[in-house]
């Protein structure tokens, strides 16, 4: 029982950490999206000030 219950706790463990890493990822692609799209658009208003 208690070493189902250590196997328990290191795989909870193993898959926080992958889990963390692919929400990192994922997080992390969708803020490049969005600071990619936020550039264009202030690089519009930007052309936009010119004219």
């Amino acid at each position: 029982m208690l070493f189902l219950f250590k196997d328990l706790v290191h795989l909870s463990r193993q898959f926080r950490r992958i889990w963390r890493k692919a929400f990192v990822g994922v997080f992390g692609e969708l803020l490049i999206k969005l600071v990619k799209d936020v550039g264009r658009r202030t690089g519009e208003v930007q052309g936009f000030a010119r004219r």
